[in-house]
């Protein structure tokens, strides 16, 4: 019998796509993918330690729950993992608060970034969050202290004038943005002087408060959320 030419060449393909079918069957049934362990590290930079010391306004101060204050006007920043809580209450118009050092540390086991500071939880029966302030004191605003004992210094010059309290968390993130924490490192805003009782940085009640404010109190939180860094 003989076959047309035309239909020899489909006929030829047909058998074609049959084979590789079978082949591609047989081949699928003796496929094996091994079981892959993936292990994933931990993500955990906490702050470690805060120290303030004495205001430069009014210069008569006590101690409070070790953090040294003006007289009537009383202040906590207690530290939690990743939180740094402000709470002010009898405010008055020129009070300054100064920290002498503030650290966080990368005690995960991968490396971290910053990924946002934001204020929240805010507290402000008497509106007075614009007139509370904040200041870097030096043009280095902090320090990264490798786990080998390397330095790297982050400047932050925009930080050294009064800076209202709601714009610190952008300009903070914009400062630190750049750079890794890596597993064991710390970042310590602290003096650029060898003198411990030398400040980092400062609060105030903005002198331009209104005299009606004295006697208030605010207080919120200060978050900072960390990501994985991926090289």
């Amino acid at each position: 019998m003989k076959i047309s030419k035309r239909l020899l060449l489909p006929l030829i393909l047909v058998l074609t796509l049959g084979i590789s079918s079978l082949g591609l069957a047989l081949w699928s049934e003796t496929l094996k993918i091994d079981p892959i362990n993936v292990t994933t590290g931990e993500l955990k930079v906490i702050f470690t330690d805060m120290y303030g010391g004495a205001p430069t306004s009014p210069a008569q101060v006590y101690n409070v729950y070790g953090l040294w204050v003006p007289p009537g006007w009383a202040q906590e920043l207690p530290l939690t993992d990743d939180t740094f809580t402000f709470k002010f209450r009898n405010m008055f118009p020129g009070a300054e608060y100064n920290v002498h050092w503030l650290i966080l540390k990368n005690v995960g086991t991968v490396p971290a970034k910053i990924q946002s500071i934001t204020l929240e939880n805010l507290n402000d029966p008497d509106s007075i969050k614009a007139y509370v302030e904040w200041r870097s004191c030096w043009s280095t605003l902090c320090q990264i202290i490798r786990a080998d004992g390397t330095i790297v210094s982050i400047p932050s010059p925009t930080l050294t004038n009064w800076t209202p309290i709601e714009q610190v968390p952008g300009k903070l993130y914009t400062a630190l943005e750049p750079y890794v924490l890596y597993p064991g490192d710390s970042l310590k805003f602290d003096a650029e002087t060898q003198d411990p009782e030398e400040d980092c940085f400062r609060f105030r009640f903005s002198p331009n408060a209104p005299n009606e404010s004295e006697g208030c109190a605010i207080s919120f939180d200060m978050v900072w959320t960390w990501t994985q860094f991926n090289a």
